[in-house]
């Protein structure tokens, strides 16, 4: 299973540790992953895209980009900013 989330979500770790059949990919903001390379560089996180998603829609449309590639199984929130991003309707179109 392929999931997309929105903003990083540490918490989501052990869900990821303990099933081996679930990929994770997260969007988050570029000055955050800047500002928190090891958090991103962590071995149970497949990839990171940035995408901004705090009061623009940039990771919108980076969403439906990777999504051409990847075909996401679901998208989920990692941050309460990040719930108007990753609800359906915005993506995939």
């Amino acid at each position: 299973m392929r999931v997309l989330m929105i903003g990083l979500n540490s918490g989501y770790r052990r869900l990821v540790d303990n099933n081996s059949d679930l990929e994770l990919y997260v969007i988050e903001e570029k000055e955050i992953i800047e500002a928190n390379a090891a958090a991103f560089a962590a071995p149970w996180i497949k990839e990171v895209r940035a995408g901004g998603y705090q009061q623009c829609d940039e990771a919108t449309q980076t969403a439906r980009k990777w999504h051409r590639d990847v075909g996401f199984d679901a998208v989920v929130p990692g941050m309460e900013y990040a719930v108007p991003t990753a609800v359906p309707g915005g993506w995939p179109g």
